[in-house]
């Protein structure tokens, strides 16, 4: 009787642990298979983009700036999606929209409305090449007043044909107008640019010590002088921001992705006065 009822309480032992393992290895199959489902399903593909670092800055003992950086940009054109009349229709619809008496004083909301409805009247009766043109003409007419153009017809030569590639077609421009031809793209829904920030070193008294201090090339680099013999130290990290973007390579959103800041690089001074 004993030896019956202890059989009988293992095998509802057993049974219970076949039972629950069963159910543990199902429930990991599942987590494993909604990974890969949340996997396969997020769009696109991330791109990684270095954020330059700054290297200190030298001074002399009575913290007078004897090296610095000043920020500038290089504008890069997007070709390819620059062909690609879905794309820039929007600012095409912009161009035509800010021409209505009433845009001045319509909410946000409304604003945007109007410009869907007239991207998508564009779009069904203008064939993508007028719409590309248009878009281009657009861009170039906003552009050339802030570049070192003669006039909008030397920009749109710069740019080339449209289709594949990326054009660059200013560097060096100082922070405050890449600010304004920043803001002016995004006010008239211009598209297909990108602005990548470096900087470039300043000596604002060049003969002071000059071999002292020597130079940095083009890379940030100290090849004499201060500059390089305390590089180790005025050189900064870069960080890098990580996107989303989607077959036509077009940003996912501005929160798609991360973002690691860079890091200056130390401050060196000197004793010289």
């Amino acid at each position: 009787m004993k030896d019956a009822l202890q059989l009988r309480v293992l095998l509802v032992c057993s049974t219970v642990v076949v039972g629950l393992s069963a159910l543990s290895w199902r429930l990991v199959v599942l987590q494993s298979n909604t990974n890969s489902t949340v996997k396969s399903s997020s769009p696109g593909r991330s791109v990684t983009y270095p954020l330059l670092a700054q290297n200190g800055y030298i001074v002399d003992r009575n913290e007078e700036i004897i090296a610095r950086n000043n920020p500038v940009t290089t504008i890069v054109v997007d070709k390819k999606n620059l062909g690609d009349a879905s794309v820039v229709a929007v600012g095409v619809a912009y161009a035509s929209a800010v021409l209505r008496e009433d845009w001045a004083s319509v909410s946000e909301s409304r604003r945007d409305r109007i410009l869907g409805g007239i991207r998508h009247r564009i779009l069904s009766e203008m064939s993508d090449e007028e719409i590309v043109e248009q878009h281009l003409a657009f861009m170039v007419n906003v552009l050339a007043p802030y570049l070192d153009f003669e006039g909008s017809e030397q920009l749109r030569d710069k740019i080339g044909k449209i289709g594949s590639g990326q054009q660059i077609i200013a560097k060096g421009i100082p922070e405050e107008v890449s600010d304004k031809i920043q803001l002016a793209v995004k006010e008239n829904h211009i598209k297909c640019l990108r602005f990548e920030k470096s900087y470039r070193r300043i000596y604002p008294n060049p003969k002071l010590a000059a071999h002292v201090v020597g130079i940095q090339n083009y890379k940030g680099e100290g090849v004499s002088g201060i500059e390089k013999s305390m590089a180790t130290y005025l050189q900064g990290r870069d960080g890098y921001e990580e996107m989303r973007r989607d077959a036509r390579d077009l940003p996912l959103g501005k929160e798609s992705g991360v973002v690691k800041p860079p890091i200056k690089g130390a401050d060196v001074k000197l004793t010289l006065d």
